[in-house]
């Protein structure tokens, strides 16, 4: 009888630690960047970003869009690209330290995976543009979860 309560009993812990994990909100700041390989101007909201692009091989990026989200596990946000689709990221879950995100682009064929620590950002080369692409930046404040 007492063995049969306390496997109860902790099953009732381990259901309630993971609702109460998968109800934290997430924080995540997400621009959309256009980058060109003419000129080479860099948007001053950008400058702290730059080192991130090496890889992309543009000279000029400006700010399309940006915004700021508070998302729980399975909870996705979408944020509108240039050409009229749109970009979502979906919140996965924690694996370990590190937010699992699932980053799509509708009618693109662009599907990433990624996992972010908190104060990392993640950048992923989005749609071609005329001279350039989109980028998508994500950025995991190092703000902890906050609860609903």
């Amino acid at each position: 009888m007492i063995k049969s309560i306390s496997c109860v009993a902790l099953g009732i812990f381990f259901l309630t630690a993971s609702v109460v994990h998968a109800e934290e909100k997430f924080p995540l700041t997400v621009r959309i960047i256009l980058g060109k390989k003419t000129g080479n101007e860099v948007d001053p909201r950008l400058k702290d970003l730059v080192r991130e692009f090496g890889a992309l091989k543009f000279s000029s990026y400006s700010l399309h869009h940006e915004a700021h989200f508070d998302l729980q596990t399975g909870a996705a946000a979408r944020v509108g690209l240039t050409d009229g689709t749109s970009a979502q990221v979906l919140v996965k879950g924690l694996a370990g330290e590190r937010l699992r995100l699932e980053i799509s682009v509708e009618k693109k064929n662009i599907k990433a995976t990624v996992a972010v620590a908190a104060g990392a950002t993640v950048v992923i080369r989005g749609p071609d543009i005329p001279n350039g692409a989109m980028i998508i930046v994500i950025t995991r404040p190092t703000t902890e979860p906050t609860a609903p």
